[in-house]
């Protein structure tokens, strides 16, 4: 059997693979500069079932929008032109409970309540910030992920109740920033936090895993700090 430092070097190996793409970029500009104003425009120019790789540059500024990467859109890099994540923020306000304004007559769940959802295998994050501004209200999520081998660096993710929601399979978080109030970090997939920061607003438990159980790993911290005021807890 491998060994447990063994098996989580191999995850990251794998998870930090797919920052792969070629030469050619689209560029997603709010002012117009670029060739799309939203980042959701960008993503349905590209074909379905698409097998090439694609990098998505965003320049800073802020973007409200309600972001769905389609299972058919694997292989996706969706960078920040900024390396200050900070300045390109992807940003919404949908919570649980309200009125789903995409099914009248129905009430958007935990599932449902994200800014950002990704669903396809082998996507790329870099220096954005991923934020639900619905604030103190219940469970919003800023990012919720279903795929595998989806990777986040030098990303922030915002929000209050539910805020981080990896609930694929292997996904990778290197120098991040996640910052919450309840649970904020919780889901079902093996997730490695690297060299990142969790803060937590006013206390309050830090995760809520849902690992499987015949799943080796669940979320794995490797030199992180946390940061905050109040008592902090994880279970």
């Amino acid at each position: 059997m491998p060994s447990i430092r063994f098996s989580i070097a191999l995850l990251i190996l794998l998870s930090g693979s797919v920052a792969l793409a070629d030469d050619s970029q689209i560029v997603v500009a709010a002012d117009g500069s670029g060739a799309f104003k939203t980042v959701q425009s960008a993503i349905d120019s590209i074909p379905d079932n698409n097998t090439q790789p694609r990098v998505i540059v965003i320049k800073p500024g802020t973007y409200k929008e309600r972001i769905i990467i389609p299972k058919g859109k694997p292989g996706l890099t969706f960078r920040g032109d900024d390396k200050d994540a900070s300045k390109t923020v992807l940003t919404f306000n949908r919570h649980s409970g309200m009125d789903d304004p995409d099914a009248p007559g129905k009430k958007v769940g935990t599932s449902g309540s994200e800014s950002v959802l990704i669903t396809p295998d082998q996507i790329t994050c870099e220096n954005l910030t991923f934020e639900n501004s619905a604030g103190d209200i219940g469970q919003a999520v800023a990012m919720r992920t279903l795929g595998d081998k989806i990777a986040f660096y030098n990303c922030r993710f915002i929000g209050w109740q539910d805020t981080l929601y990896p609930n694929g399979a292997r996904t990778y978080f290197g120098n991040c920033y996640i910052e919450g109030r309840t649970d904020f970090i919780f889901g079902r997939a093996t997730a490695v936090f690297e060299n990142s920061e969790i803060h937590s607003k006013n206390g309050g438990f830090l995760t809520a895993a849902s690992t499987n159980p015949q799943t080796p790993y669940g979320l794995v911290f490797l030199n992180c700090k946390i940061t905050g005021e109040g008592a902090a807890m994880t279970y």
